[in-house]
Formats: C-alpha cells, structure tokens, sequence
C-alpha cells in the first residue's frame, strides 16, 4: 500500500490519499474530491452531517476532520502545519 504524498504549500500541508488506508492522527480542514464517485467508508470530525458519502469531482468539504478512509477515489485533504 502506497503512503499519502505530502506536499508543503503556503497554506499549510496538503495530503493526497488515493488508497483505502485510514488516515488518522492530523486535522484536515478541508477535503477536496479529485475525481467522480469518490467514497468515503469513514469519515469522522466536528461536522453533524458531512453530507452525500459519495462526492463528485471537485467537491469541498469544510470542518475539522480526524479520520478519513477511502473506499473509492481520491482527494486532497488540508491541514495545518
């Protein structure tokens, strides 16, 4: 299984995930769906309703997330440094 490719950007960090690996111990404020029928199998945060479980391309979800794990697709999810 491949790790997520952290990239630094004047935001703060980036993580693309593209695997079914569950991300946890970081707070991402923002995840971005990168491609059509991306799938969430867990996604877990400050949020009550984090909406459709499965997000077209380009779609934003804004919150404070802790876990997120993929079952299709992929995204960016932003945290801070």
């Amino acid at each position: 299984m491949s790790k997520p490719t952290i990239v630094r950007n004047g935001r703060g960090y980036k993580d693309v995930i593209a695997n079914t690996v569950a991300r946890t111990g970081q707070t991402w404020t923002i995840i971005q769906s990168v491609n059509d029928s991306t799938a969430f199998t867990q996604l877990l945060g400050d949020i009550d309703d984090p909406g459709p479980s499965t997000l077209p391309k380009g779609m934003i979800l804004e919150g404070e997330f802790t876990t997120i794990k993929l079952s299709a697709g992929e995204v960016i999810a932003y945290r801070k440094p």
